[in-house]
């Protein structure tokens, strides 16, 4: 097949880039993990932040949906309670495997599960790190693959060590917001460097993460007591959300 295009007058306007997801995942756990009323901006939000909003509203955060985001009403880090349902994650991934390091780290009672299509992906690369840092937490063992729903109970983390065979910023933030529900010292080797919008949301709030990149890997410490300097976001504060890069590329190359 050949395909001509023939270039016509420059292109010229403005448009409006939807908010970056992951960041929006961790804008919406951290405001509820916060105290005091936060309000999210993030224009083009979709529906896999909407399961991370619904999540948390069925532990007790009241978070009402906006045009263009969520206004947050946080409980801090001892104020999310435990719910007898079993909490539907949708079709997002971010939110089951970022919530499990939360709730183990605070020590509930949950059952997590999802749509179709999640219930068939992978849970035991975050499953075995919560479990090693003393998490009580089971999947749904088919054909030796660990799949939602997830089960945790209330257990004590003991923090400690875990190196990811390939980098994963979804391990590595699931296992440092368990570090930081439970107070306890948590280190992450990866291969290379994974995104870190957590590490930067978590600095910015006052926790110290200390990251080191060696010829071994990259390494990051959440360090004991971090709950204590965690300040989160301010009250009243209103947090946008940057645009998503890759949504922007089209454009930027266009």
């Amino acid at each position: 097949m050949d395909l001509r295009i023939v270039g016509r007058k420059p292109l010229q306007g403005q448009v409006q880039i939807p908010a970056d997801k992951s960041i929006t995942h961790r804008s919406i756990m951290l405001a509820s993990l916060s105290d005091g009323t936060t309000t999210i901006d993030a224009p083009g939000a979709g529906a896999d932040n909407d399961s991370t909003a619904d999540l948390f509203r069925s532990l007790g955060v009241s978070i009402t949906r906006q045009p263009n985001g969520w206004v947050v009403e946080g409980k801090g880090l001892d104020g999310l309670k435990e719910t007898s349902e079993v909490i539907d994650c949708g079709n997002s991934g971010t939110t089951i495997r970022l919530v499990s390091g939360i709730l183990a780290g605070a020590g509930l009672n949950a059952q997590l599960t999802g749509d179709h299509s999640l219930c068939k992906r992978p849970m035991g690369r975050i499953a075995k790190p919560l479990r090693a840092m003393g998490a009580a937490i089971e999947g749904n063992m088919v054909d030796g693959k660990e799949l939602p729903p997830l089960t945790i109970a209330p257990s004590q983390l003991g923090g400690g060590e875990w190196t990811q065979a390939v980098a994963s910023a979804q391990v590595k933030s699931a296992l440092l917001f368990a570090g930081l529900l439970s107070g306890q010292e948590v280190t992450v080797h990866e291969p290379t460097v994974s995104r870190d919008h957590t590490e930067q949301m978590l600095t910015g709030m006052g926790v110290t993460v200390k990251r080191t990149l060696d010829e071994a890997g990259h390494h990051v410490t959440l360090a004991a007591g971090a709950r204590d300097a965690f300040k989160g976001f301010p009250d009243g504060g209103q947090y946008r959300v940057p645009g998503d890069i890759s949504s922007a590329a089209f454009w930027m190359i266009l």
